[in-house]
């Protein structure tokens, strides 16, 4: 994983994932610059075409006010906030479609 990339990942299971009700992410803190920012996870079941959202937004560092390296996230109920996803899909159209400024978002 790299600052400011759109990680994926793809699973295989023998069976389906049921209903997801919550998510446990941790770090195993190692590296230089270990900190890092975890804004969502998505997750897809093809089989079913299920979508379960987490919307995270936390740090995982030992160094920053929250002091955890692990965090257990449960499943967005909310409603859509339309202006965080607008600019959040802008800033994406930009990062991936224009070289240029690609680099000083990045």
């Amino acid at each position: 994983m790299q600052r400011s990339n759109d990680d994926w990942f793809v699973i295989f299971t023998p069976v389906s994932l049921g209903e997801l009700q919550s998510i446990h992410i941790w770090h195993d803190n190692y590296g230089t610059n270990p900190d890092w920012y975890c804004q969502q996870i998505i997750v897809t079941e093809v089989r079913s075409n299920k979508v379960w959202v987490f919307e995270v937004e936390q740090w995982f560092s030992i160094r920053v006010s929250t002091r955890n390296i692990e965090h257990t996230i449960y499943i967005s109920n909310s409603k859509i906030n339309w202006k965080k996803e607008t600019r959040k899909n802008f800033e994406m159209g930009i990062r991936e479609n224009h070289l240029w400024a690609s680099v000083f978002i990045r």
